[in-house]
């Protein structure tokens, strides 16, 4: 009998334990320029969102933006405008050399990262942006705009 409730007391605290991942997108970026920050930013289903920048003294500073909770909604229809599953998950980010993606690739240039989790599904393109003459290069430069732009971003990263 105790072997019984220690499984079941087992299997209740797994079974809480296991939370279904939650929809959201992130954006990040790193700069090899003054003044050298990097912020991470996420929205979640309900609208909210957390902005993190930290630069290069580890000073780290923390917002909550106020977003409406059709903003995330908002954020999926544009990213579907522009087709953003269909980006490859990599420009520029080969370590064995030239990126053949790439016309032409410049050195200390920043990156970043994009992320979608939604209905289970996760999708990520990462991008040096150093990364020149890719396919939809004009396409992902208006997205990422956009995307900070719905997220109420442009005040504290800019383009």
């Amino acid at each position: 009998m105790k072997y019984f409730i220690l499984v079941i007391s087992l299997i209740s605290s797994v079974a809480l334990c296991e939370q279904p991942s939650h929809d959201s997108f992130t954006i990040s970026s790193f700069s090899f320029k003054e003044p050298w920050e990097h912020y991470k930013a996420s929205i979640f289903s309900d609208g909210t969102t957390v902005l993190i920048i930290e630069n290069d003294a580890n000073v780290s500073r923390t917002y909550k933006i106020e977003n409406k909770s059709d903003t995330f909604s908002e954020l999926l229809q544009i990213l579907d405008n522009y087709q953003f599953m269909e980006f490859a998950d990599n420009y520029g980010m080969n370590p064995e050399g030239m990126d053949p993606q790439c016309k032409e690739e410049w050195s200390h240039s920043g990156y970043s990262i994009l992320t979608l989790q939604y209905s289970g599904q996760q999708k990520t393109v990462r991008i040096n942006h150093g990364c020149k003459g890719f396919k939809r290069e004009d396409e992902f430069k208006i997205l990422s705009n956009s995307v900070k732009n719905t997220m109420g971003l442009m005040s504290y990263v800019g383009t």
